[in-house]
C-alpha cells in the first residue's frame, strides 16, 4: 500500500492535483459501546464533630504544649506531660503521626488560653482527620491542670460494631457485605469505605448509600447500607452531526446498557451508529459502494473483588466499521476491532488536590481492509493488521485552584504496537498520548473548563492510531476529518454561565449557555503539509427530566482543513434520549 500510495502521489502530481487536497489525512470514526456508570460520590454523609466557638477570655496563662492522645487506646486516662511543652503526637495513635498535623497545632503555641483557643484546636484536629479518611471521630478537652500551659486533648476514632444492608434481597445482601472491605473492630476509615461504595455504585441500576447510627458499645458504630433499585437495563436512541462531508454528516445511534448477567455488577453494552443514507439503502451491515457510515459494537463489563480486598476490572469490546467515502477519489474500507482493558484502582490521595486513580493495560488488534478508487484504474488495496499495548494511568482531580474549587480529570498513557500490511514488512511504532480537562468554579453560576488533547509519534502512524480533530471534542466547527495526525495537540477554554431553568411538557428542564474558543494542530506526514485550526463559538447544553440531554454549538472556524473552508459559520449538535 505505501508504494502504491506513492505512485498514486506521482500520479496526481502529473495531472496537476494537489494531493493534499485529494487525499486528506483521515482517521478512521469510532463509535464505541460505553458502559454506564452509576453516580459517584464525592464524600461519606458522615457527621461533624466541630467544636463551638467558645468564650475568649484568657485563663491567664499562655499555651506551651498540645499532647494529642488516643482516648480509645488509653481509655480516657491523663497521660504524663512533656515538661519541655512543644506538640506531643507520640499516644496520638497512627493518623496523628504526621507532620503536616504538628505544622497545624504549631501556630497555637505562645498564645493566651481561652475557650474560644481550645474549640479551635479541637476544629483543626477534626479537619485534620477527616481529611485522612477518619471522619467520624471524637475530639475532646478532658478535664486537667493546666497552669503549666500544656493541654491534652482526646481523639476518640469510632469502631465498626457491625454492617447492616436495607433495601436488598439476601442473595444481594450478602454481596453487598463482601464488597464493604471494613470489618468490625476496625476504626471507621471514611476515604476506604467512600471507595467501596463507589465502586458498589458502578452499577448504573442500584444506588447505595450510607447511614451511621451508635453502636451498643462505647466509641462504636453501625453501619447501614441503604440500597434503592430499580430495573435492570437501559436504552438509548440519538442523533448528531458529527460525521464528515465525506460519508455523510449525519448520524443517528441506538443502544442499551444491561446488567442481569451471569455474575453481580456485569454490563454488557452494545451500541449501532450509522449514516441516514447507509440506514435509508436498507444496509445495516456494510456500505457497499454507496457514500455512508455504518458501525456495531459491543463490549462487556466484569469488576471484581478478590477475598483479599484487591479490586480490577477487565472490559472487553468489540466493533465493526463500515464506511464509504465519496469525493474526487472514493474510497471504501472496513474495520474490525477487538479489545481487552484491565484496570486496577488505586487509593485516594489527599492533599492540595485529591486524586482518584487507577493504572491500566490495553490490548487491541485492528484489521483494516480498504480500496481506494482512481478514476478507471484498478482500486488501490490495503490490508492492514494492528496489534498494540497500551499502559495508561488515570485519575478524577479535585481540589482548590487560587481558592476557587475544581473539578477535572487526567489519562497519560504510552502506546507499543505493530503494523503488519500484505505487502510490506511488519514494523512496530509508538506513541504516547494525554488527556487533561479541568473545571474550575468562580460561584454557583460560572465556572471556567479547560480541556487538552495530543499525542505523539516519532513514526508515521497508521490512520487507525492517529488522533482526530475536529467536531466537539476537539476543536468545534470542523468536521470528524477537518485533521488528523500522528502527531497532534487540541486545546480549548469554556466559559460556562449559570444554568436557566424552565418547564417543558411538564417536565424541568435547564439550559447552561457557555462561549469557548478551541485550537488543534496535526503534524504533517508523508511530505504533507502541517494542519492548524482554530475556531470560536458559543452554545449550550440542555437537560430535560432525567432522559434527555442535548448540546449545541456554533463555531466559526479560522482555517482550511478538510472539507471545511476558513471564515466558515458551522452548528455541531447531539441529542440522546434514554428510556
Amino acid at each position: 500500500m505505501r508504494l502504491a500510495f506513492g505512485s498514486l502521489c506521482v500520479a496526481l502530481a502529473a495531472t496537476g492535483i494537489d494531493a493534499q487536497t485529494a487525499l486528506p489525512p483521515q482517521s478512521v470514526e469510532r463509535n464505541p459501546a460505553i458502559p454506564l456508570q452509576g453516580l459517584q460520590s464525592v464524600a461519606l454523609n458522615a457527621a461533624a464533630f466541630a467544636a463551638r466557638p467558645g468564650d475568649a477570655t484568657p485563663f491567664g496563662v499562655d499555651l506551651r504544649g498540645l499532647s494529642i492522645v488516643d482516648s480509645r487506646v488509653n481509655g480516657g486516662k491523663l497521660v504524663a506531660k512533656d515538661a519541655t511543652g512543644g506538640i506531643n503526637t507520640a499516644s496520638g495513635g497512627p493518623t496523628a503521626q504526621n507532620d503536616a498535623l504538628r505544622k497545624r497545632l504549631a501556630r497555637f503555641l505562645g498564645r493566651p488560653l481561652s475557650f474560644q483557643l481550645l474549640s479551635q484546636i479541637q476544629t483543626d484536629v477534626t479537619e485534620f482527620y477527616r481529611a485522612n479518611g477518619r471522619s467520624l471521630v471524637s475530639v475532646t478537652v478532658p478535664q486537667q491542670e493546666i497552669t503549666g500551659g500544656i493541654v491534652q486533648i482526646n481523639v476518640t476514632a469510632f469502631v465498626l460494631a457491625t454492617t447492616r444492608v436495607a433495601g436488598a434481597d439476601a442473595a444481594s445482601a450478602e454481596f453487598l457485605q463482601r464488597n464493604v472491605r471494613l470489618k468490625p473492630g476496625q476504626e471507621v476509615d471514611t476515604d476506604r469505605l467512600l471507595e467501596d461504595v463507589n465502586w458498589l455504585n458502578q452499577n448504573p441500576f442500584r444506588q447505595v448509600s450510607v447511614q451511621f447510627e451508635p453502636g451498643a458499645d462505647r466509641d462504636t458504630t453501625v453501619l447501614t447500607l441503604q440500597v434503592q433499585s430499580g430495573r435492570t437495563w437501559s436504552g438509548y436512541v440519538g442523533t448528531s452531526n458529527s460525521g464528515s462531508e465525506a460519508t455523510g454528516l449525519a448520524r443517528v445511534f441506538a443502544g442499551f446498557n444491561t446488567s442481569p448477567l451471569a455474575w453481580k455488577d456485569q454490563q454488557l453494552s452494545y451500541q449501532f451508529t450509522g449514516a441516514p443514507e447507509s440506514i435509508g439503502s436498507g444496509r445495516l451491515w456494510d456500505t457497499g459502494k454507496a457514500k455512508g457510515y455504518l458501525s456495531h459494537a459491543i463490549s462487556y463489563l466484569i469488576p471484581i473483588t478478590t477475598a483479599s480486598g484487591f479490586r480490577t476490572k477487565l472490559i472487553f469490546g468489540a466493533s465493526h466499521i463500515s464506511s464509504y467515502s465519496a469525493g474526487l477519489f472514493p474510497s471504501q474500507a472496513e474495520t474490525t476491532v477487538l479489545d481487552a482493558e484491565l484496570a486496577v484502582p488505586l487509593r485516594k490521595t489527599n492533599g492540595r488536590f485529591s486524586l482518584v486513580p487507577e493504572i491500566y493495560g490495553k490490548l487491541e488488534y485492528d484489521d483494516y481492509d480498504s480500496r481506494l478508487f482512481f478514476f478507471d484504474s484498478p482500486p488501490l488495496k490495503e490490508r492492514t493488521k494492528l496489534s498494540q499495548i497500551t499502559l495508561g494511568y488515570r485519575s478524577g482531580i479535585s481540589g482548590q485552584l487560587s481558592n476557587k474549587s475544581s473539578r477535572g480529570s487526567m489519562d497519560i498513557g504510552l502506546v507499543f504496537g505493530q503494523r503488519d500490511e500484505d505487502d510490506a514488512a511488519a514494523t512496530d511504532y509508538a506513541f504516547a498520548k494525554i488527556s487533561l480537562k479541568q473545571e474550575v468554579f468562580f460561584n454557583p453560576n460560572a465556572s471556567i473548563a479547560v480541556r487538552v488533547t495530543g499525542q505523539f509519534s516519532a513514526d508515521q502512524l497508521h490512520p487507525l492510531s492517529q488522533l482526530a480533530l475536529g467536531v466537539d471534542n476537539t476543536v468545534r466547527g470542523y468536521d470528524v476529518n477537518g485533521a488528523s495526525g500522528s502527531a497532534a495537540v487540541a486545546g480549548g477554554i469554556e466559559y460556562r454561565t449559570g444554568a436557566i431553568n424552565f418547564t417543558v411538557a411538564g417536565q424541568d428542564a435547564t439550559f447552561r449557555p457557555h462561549i469557548f474558543a478551541d485550537y488543534g494542530f496535526a503534524r504533517g506526514d508523508e511530505g504533507l503539509n502541517d494542519s492548524y485550526i482554530q475556531s470560536v463559538g458559543f452554545g449550550g447544553q440542555f437537560q430535560g427530566g432525567d432522559n434527555v440531554v442535548a448540546t449545541v454549538d456554533v463555531a466559526r472556524t479560522f482555517n482550511d482543513a478538510g472539507t471545511t473552508p476558513a471564515n466558515a459559520l458551522g452548528v455541531s449538535f447531539q441529542m440522546t434520549v434514554r428510556f
